[in-house]
């Protein structure tokens, strides 16, 4: 009796380390949305206090035009090296995307009072993969590490005809903050 009744206490202990360690390292986490809280944590008052309660993800097809445009803002220095990485990107048959991801969570302030938050991740992807995603090249809320700024829409939204732009509009909020602002003045130009 004793023996079954320690067989069943082992057991349980054991089933509850193993799910409580599931939950907390959630191995099946995008690197976008691992990255995407350890910036946003960083900018929180009482990173401690940070409960997750729920992700959305996105990939976003752009063509590599549109991919130099954005970063040749980000990076007017390096315009030569950006040259060559999108001729290489162009045989190679590379497909970039922006990969957005919205956290929505929830965190004490300074006056300990808990207050509900949305996080927009958006990291520039070569290749539509998570493959290269730091914290130096994922924006959290239209910056990064740095506080650099990514205000640029990735789509020039006044060449795309008006049908294709108003089915881009079902889905607003999960594109970048530029991209939307770009999409709204295009529909309006349709009207």
């Amino acid at each position: 009796m004793k023996t079954k009744l320690l067989w069943f206490g082992a057991g349980t202990l054991a089933f509850a380390i193993a799910a409580s360690g599931v939950y907390l390292i959630r191995p099946f986490e995008s690197q976008l949305v691992k990255t995407c809280e350890k910036i946003l944590k960083t900018r929180l008052k009482a990173p401690s206090g940070y409960d997750r309660i729920a992700i959305t993800q996105r990939e976003i097809p752009i063509t590599v035009k549109e991919w130099w445009r954005v970063r040749k803002a980000e990076m007017s220095p390096l315009v030569p090296l950006l040259d060559r990485e999108a001729k290489r990107m162009e045989e190679r048959g590379d497909k970039p995307a922006w990969l957005i991801a919205l956290i929505e969570y929830e965190a004490p302030n300074s006056f300990n009072a808990r207050l509900r938050g949305v996080a927009e991740c958006i990291h520039l992807s070569t290749d539509g993969s998570s493959r290269g995603v730091g914290t130096l090249n994922v924006f959290v809320n239209g910056t990064n590490m740095f506080g650099d700024r990514l205000d640029n829409a990735s789509r020039d939204y006044s060449a795309v005809p008006c049908e294709e732009a108003k089915k881009i509009r079902a889905a607003p909020e999960i594109l970048p903050l530029a991209d939307q602002r770009a999409l709204r003045a295009r529909l309006e130009d349709c009207r």
